[in-house]
C-alpha cells in the first residue's frame, strides 16, 4: 500500500492530518499556535526532497500536547522513515516521548504522497482564504520545491534516483 497524506481544510486555526503508511493509520487535529505546523511540515518534507538526511517538524494539538515528526532517509535503501512522537504538554522538553507512529516507505513514494496532500489542500484553500482559516500563510515555495524534486527524481532511471539531482 502506497503512503497517503491528507490535510483537511483548516477551520479557526485547526487542521487535521491523516496519514496512512506501511499499514499504519495516524489521524489528529493540530492547532496553529504556538508553531505553524503546516509550514514546519512542508519545510521538513522539502528538506528531505533537497537531500538533507534528517528533518523534523513540530506541531501542537493544544490541550493534547506537543508532537514532533522526525523524517530520516536511508540512501542505502532509498527509503524514508517517519517517526511521530508525542509529549503530553507543550512545555515537555524531555527526550523520548511516546512513539505514535514509526513507519517506513520508499523515499519517492513518501515525497509524492506529501506533495499530493499539500496540492489537494492548496486546491481547496489558498492565499487569503487559507491564511484566514489557518492563521498563517500557506508555504507555497516549500510545496513547489517538494513537487519539483519528486517530478525530477521520478523521471530519472532507478539507478540514479539516490544520487540527488
Amino acid at each position: 500500500m502506497k503512503p497517503r497524506v491528507e490535510l483537511s481544510t483548516p477551520e479557526k486555526g485547526w487542521i487535521t492530518l491523516t496519514l496512512d503508511v506501511d499499514g499504519q493509520h495516524f489521524k489528529l487535529e493540530f492547532w496553529h499556535i504556538p508553531v505553524d505546523f503546516v509550514a514546519n511540515l512542508a519545510s521538513a518534507v522539502a528538506g528531505i526532497a533537497e537531500g538533507r538526511g534528517t528533518t523534523a517538524a513540530e506541531a501542537s494539538a493544544e490541550s493534547n500536547g506537543r508532537y514532533v515528526f522526525e523524517f530520516t532517509e536511508s540512501s542505502a535503501t532509498d527509503t524514508l522513515r517517519l517517526v511521530i512522537r508525542h509529549w503530553p504538554s507543550w512545555t515537555s522538553r524531555t527526550t523520548g516521548g511516546a512513539t505514535m507512529l514509526d513507519a517506513e516507505a520508499p523515499r519517492l513514494e513518501f515525497l509524492r504522497a506529501f506533495w499530493r496532500g499539500f496540492q489537494n489542500l492548496r486546491g481547496r484553500c489558498e492565499g487569503a482564504d487559507f491564511e484566514s482559516r489557518w492563521g498563517s500563510p500557506l508555504p507555497t515555495n516549500a510545496i513547489d520545491s517538494i513537487g519539483d524534486k519528486a517530478r525530477r527524481e521520478h523521471s530519472l532511471p532507478a539507478s540514479k534516483r539516490t544520487s540527488r539531482v
